[in-house]
C-alpha cells in the first residue's frame, strides 16, 4: 500500500481525482443533451400539434375534451386535449404532470383571444422517462467500471512517471567513496535534467573532498615519518658503541623535541577533525 507521503501515491489520486471528474462532467453533459433534446423534440410535436388545432375552423369551448383520434390532421401520437381558461402565465408555455401512475408532458396555447381560452395539450411520457432513466444507470454503470479502469491507468501510468527517479535512487545506492561516477542526464526526463545537475554538482564537491582528505592523510603520513625516522636513526648511532652519558642525554632531549612536535601535529590534525564534525 503506498505511503500518504509518496509522491507516487499523491499522483496517482490526483490524477484519478481528476480524471473522475472530468468523466462525471462529461456524463452529465451527455445525459442532459439527450434529454434536452427529447423534450425539445416534444416541445416542437406538441407546438405543431396545438398550431394545428388552433388554426382550424373548430369553435371548441371551455371544458370540451377533444379526441385526438377525430382529428386526422395531427401527427403527435396520443394526445389528451382539452379548452381551458386562461393559465396563471400568458403566452405558451410548457409543463410536466402525473396523473393515474402515468407521467404527462403539457403545452398551454392560445386559442381563442376573445374568450381568452387556451388548449391544453398533454402528451404521455412514462416511456421516455423510462428511457431516460435507463440511460442514466447504464452512464453510470459505465462510470462505475471507468473508475476502476482510470484507478489502474493512473496506477501504472504514476510508475511510468516515478521510474526516471527509481533509476537515480538504484545509482545513487551504487556508488561510494572509491567509486563516484557522475549521472548521464541524457538517459532522463528533460524535467529531470535539473535534478541530475544537481547531484553531478553534489558529486564533484564530494571527489574534491574525498581527494583533499586523501592528500591531507598523505601529509600527515610524511610529516610523522621524517621524525620517527630521526629518532630511529640518532638511537641506532647511539647503540653501536659505549658513550659519554651527555650522548646520552642529548640524543633522549632530540627524541623529546621530536615527540612534542608529533604530539603538536597530532592536535591540530585533532582539531580539523572537530571543527568539520562541528559543521
Amino acid at each position: 500500500m503506498l505511503s500518504k507521503r509518496s509522491i507516487r501515491g499523491e499522483y496517482a489520486k490526483q490524477l484519478a481525482l481528476s480524471s473522475i471528474v472530468l468523466i462525471a462532467i462529461f456524463s452529465l453533459l451527455i445525459y442532459g443533451y439527450i434529454k434536452s433534446s427529447l423534450y425539445d423534440e416534444l416541445k416542437d410535436e406538441l407546438f405543431i400539434d396545438a398550431k394545428t388545432i388552433a388554426t382550424s375552423n373548430s369553435d371548441y369551448k371551455i371544458g370540451t375534451f377533444i379526441n385526438a383520434y377525430n382529428l386526422g390532421y395531427l401527427k403527435g401520437g396520443e394526445l389528451l386535449i382539452e379548452v381551458v381558461e386562461k393559465p396563471l402565465k400568458e403566452g405558451i408555455s410548457f409543463s410536466q404532470f402525473q396523473t393515474g401512475g402515468k407521467n404527462y408532458f403539457r403545452i398551454f396555447y392560445p386559442y381563442n383571444i376573445k374568450d381568452e381560452t387556451y388548449l391544453s395539450i398533454s402528451r404521455e411520457i412514462t416511456g421516455v422517462n423510462r428511457l431516460l432513466n435507463t440511460i442514466f444507470n447504464s452512464i453510470m454503470i459505465i462510470n462505475v467500471g471507468g473508475l476502476v479502469l482510470i484507478q489502474i491507468y493512473a496506477y501504472a501510468l504514476s510508475s511510468i512517471l516515478s521510474k526516471p527517479l527509481t533509476q537515480l535512487s538504484k545509482n545513487l545506492s551504487k556508488m561510494d567513496e572509491n567509486m563516484l561516477e557522475e549521472i548521464n542526464s541524457e538517459k532522463l526526463p528533460i524535467e529531470f535534467h535539473p535534478l541530475s545537475q544537481s547531484l553531478n554538482s553534489l558529486i564533484s564537491r564530494i571527489e574534491r573532498y574525498i581527494q583533499y582528505q586523501k592528500e591531507l592523510f598523505i601529509g600527515i603520513a610524511h610529516e610523522l615519518k621524517t621524525p620517527l625516522a630521526v629518532m630511529k636513526l640518532k638511537n641506532e648511532v647511539l647503540l653501536i658503541k659505549k658513550r659519554d652519558a651527555d650522548k646520552y642525554i642529548e640524543t633522549i632531549k632530540v627524541n623529546i623535541d621530536s615527540i612534542d612536535d608529533m604530539n603538536k601535529m597530532i592536535s591540530s590534525v585533532l582539531d580539523i577533525g572537530r571543527k568539520e564534525g562541528a559543521q
